[in-house]
């Protein structure tokens, strides 16, 4: 092994020495071709195995691993103890967010058993009956209000899990789902994006800035969320609808409600966020459009006199819909209650979280003689979390023993199918995460391409900064490592560039936020559940466009605010 390394070494030395930017964040001026090629061929390998040759997902991730372990081991030098400690961090990541899995899964199996989802059906369709709407309402409204108090995938989980029992195949319910929730995430579950994501990644310099970038992420949102709402329904309607049912008309008609429905879910995010900070956007702004936008459908408001269904279009009279509000909110009950009790216990202002991180915790310091620590808390787990409400429910709606087992049965068939799945790709994360200690004194493989992009960009850089925050939930699957990961980077390439740090900062959380439509495991996650995780692919290719659409014309927005 010493042989290959000694002469993989020449190779690995070709870069220049890193230039300091502001701020003491590093910025490579002359980065060799060589580095940036080997930097970006893992995840060159992860899209082109996927998209183009249609490998299985578990088999593409081995490839890549395989792949970053020849980089990071030959031209980084990465030493091995850095290796197995991020790999068994990996490994340990994987385990818990499986248990998400199994949580989610015995939640809904739950409700399923006991009917709730079929009166769910019932009274959706009695609001409205059109495909188009009920996006909206669920995979629109309702994911702001599960992300805001749960957050992790949950929102995808449960959103999905109604479109299909609303009648949706997996693909459209799991890829829309994907869509209408990514934006949310740009706060996140209380505020966790801003707070720890940007509180905690962020040189002392920038932290004063921290509530003007929050309001500025939720007045670009008023925008986006528009374009996300639109790109939802475009989708729908020519990806997934059938030939008779794929004309511009059945888009166009719906552009006043999509409007509507758009800012009664950012318009309050953004006044909550400009007055109150960032702990409320999502949560109370998706409590708070959900229940208008359920009025407005109700009472046939700014809706077309047509109702679109995959195959068919219906004429319909404008009437209000059957449902009153009251049925609405006790179907909607179970849900409610689990976002209740996950935000209680992630809100800071509640002793809960403090008494259920310090009860019980499972810690690895210093793993393997690195700085790499592991730290797991049975009671605050969000997988626990769910079993537990998915406990609570059966009890509640007294389920028998033998329904609670078959739940419970469901529940560790749909995980065995992607535990091998999520352990690769956490492997993957983590060493790609770590790949910046290495004997070669190289920046970490992300840091490395976040580099390269910049110094070919100059001062065009704004209209590219949201994909590095893309890059980052691509790799980890959230915008808050993203934020962790690349926000002093952002805010020196700001200061470098002449340009505004809450600018760039802006740019890179609500990026951040919409590279959740590509990231690898929360997407398997969410396929799981469904129990259609061969899928993997086809979601990220339907989903890459709209990511792009979104990020050039958000970056071309913040291009024109620097300069013009």
């Amino acid at each position: 092994m010493k042989f290959f390394r000694s002469n993989f070494r020449g190779l690995a030395q070709l870069v220049s020495v890193p230039a300091l930017g502001a701020g003491g964040c590093q910025f490579e001026s002359g980065i060799p071709d060589m580095q940036i090629i080997l930097a970006a061929l893992p995840l060159i390998a992860i899209f082109f195995l996927i998209l183009i040759l249609r490998w299985p997902v578990l088999r593409t991730m081995v490839i890549s691993v395989l792949i970053l372990l020849t980089i990071v081991i030959f031209f980084w030098q990465m030493p091995y103890n850095w290796i197995f400690a991020s790999s068994l961090k990996g490994f340990l990541f994987a385990l818990e967010i499986a248990l998400i899995i199994i949580g989610a899964v015995f939640f809904l199996s739950i409700l399923k058993l006991s009917g709730f989802q079929e009166k769910i059906k019932v009274l959706i369709q009695g609001i409205s009956q059109d495909r188009r709407v009920q996006v909206i309402i669920i995979a629109w409204a309702f994911t702001a209000l599960i992300e805001g108090s749960a957050g992790f995938g949950t929102p995808v989980i449960l959103a999905s899990a109604i479109l299909m029992t609303l009648g949706f195949s997996i693909i459209p319910a799991v890829t829309l789902s994907l869509v209408g929730a990514a934006l949310h995430s740009s706060f996140g579950a209380v505020g966790t994006p801003i707070i720890f994501g940007f509180g905690a990644g962020l040189q002392q310099t920038f932290l004063a800035y921290l509530p003007e970038i929050t309001s500025s992420i939720a007045f670009y949102n008023l925008f986006i969320g528009l374009l996300i709402c639109l790109a939802m329904l475009i989708m729908l309607i020519f990806v997934f609808g059938k030939k008779e049912a794929r004309k511009r008309k059945y888009v166009l008609e719906m552009i006043p409600f999509l409007m509507v429905a758009s800012l009664l879910v950012t318009g309050p995010a953004w006044l909550l966020a400009h007055y109150l900070g960032p702990e409320l956007p999502s949560l109370v702004g998706g409590l708070i459009g959900l229940f208008l936008l359920l009025i407005i459908v109700q009472k046939s408001w700014f809706l077309p006199k047509t109702s679109w269904d995959f195959d068919k279009i219906i004429k319909v009279d404008k009437k209000s819909g059957s449902a009153s509000l009251f049925s609405i909110f006790q179907i909607l009950l179970p849900y409610f209650f689990l976002a209740l009790i996950i935000f209680i216990s992630r809100a800071d202002f509640f002793p809960v979280k403090a008494w259920l991180i310090n009860f019980s915790q499972f810690s690895l310091y210093q793993i393997w003689g690195t700085d790499i620590d592991y730290s797991f808390r049975p009671l605050y787990s969000l997988g626990v979390l769910l079993f537990l409400s998915g406990g609570l429910l059966a009890l509640f709606l007294r389920q028998s023993l033998n329904q609670i087992k078959t739940a419970c049965r469901d529940a560790f068939i749909k995980v065995k199918s992607a535990l091998l799945v999520l352990i690769t790709c956490l492997i993957f994360v983590q060493i790609f995460i770590y790949s910046g200690e290495n004997l070669n004194n190289f920046q970490s493989l992300p840091m490395v391409l976040a580099n390269a992009a910049v110094n070919v960009s100059g001062m065009f850089w704004p209209i590219f900064a949201p994909l590095v925050g893309v890059l980052g939930s691509f790799i980890a699957g959230s915008t808050t490592v993203s934020n962790l990961w690349f926000g002093n980077f952002q805010a020196n390439s700001a200061l470098i560039l002449g340009a505004d740090p809450k600018l760039f900062l802006s740019l890179q959380s609500i990026g951040a936020a919409l590279g959740n439509m590509l990231a690898i495991h929360n997407i398997v996650v969410a396929l799981a559940v469904a129990g259609a995780i061969t899928k993997t692919g086809l979601i990220i290719k339907y989903n890459i466009l709209p990511v792009l659409i979104a990020c050039i014309l958000l970056g071309l927005i913040g291009f024109f605010v620097n300069f013009f």
